[in-house]
């Protein structure tokens, strides 16, 4: 792994996450002018609710849009990238301001899968993309609900 000082803090990734970690080691913040233009959009006074959170990137800046008391809750289905989410949300001590949920959101409550392959990145099985292979590259925030892959819990959101 691999920890970028930041303007927005501190932000860990694997080193392999192709484009994620590729932005940072050129001194950019992923996806920031997308983000900062969304600022305009979040009402202040209102909680953040942010489905598919990877590890924290977005989370981070949403939760500097918002007034004191509201929260982000933000769900994470992979159990490594929420621990990774879980990690940027403690190094930048936002705990009382980013709720990490390790589920999937979807029609149904229950168990489901993700894709064993990271179709949009390096091609290659995302459980060893982990280990074994991590120096291939993978799109970690890229892998789909699907199928054969890591056994994931879901929920419904009703409002």
């Amino acid at each position: 792994m691999d920890t970028f000082h930041t303007n927005y803090g501190l932000i860990t990734l694997y080193k392999n996450d192709i484009y994620m970690s590729h932005t940072f080691k050129n001194g950019q913040y992923w996806d920031i002018d997308s983000l900062l233009k969304l600022k305009d959009y979040i009402d202040p006074t209102r909680n953040i609710l942010e489905i598919g959170g990877h590890c924290g990137t977005s989370s981070i800046i949403y939760s500097s849009f918002l007034n004191n008391s509201q929260k982000v809750y933000v769900y994470e289905p992979q159990m490594n990238m929420y621990n990774l989410l879980v990690k940027n949300i403690n190094q930048n001590n936002l705990q009382n301001k980013i709720i990490p949920n390790n589920l999937g959101v979807f029609c149904f409550e229950g168990i489901g899968n993700m894709n064993n392959i990271d179709l949009d990145g390096g091609g290659g099985v995302v459980s060893k993309r982990y280990n074994e292979e991590n120096n291939l590259n993978c799109n970690f925030a890229g892998i789909s609900l699907g199928k054969e892959g890591e056994n994931i819990r879901l929920t419904t959101i009703v409002i």
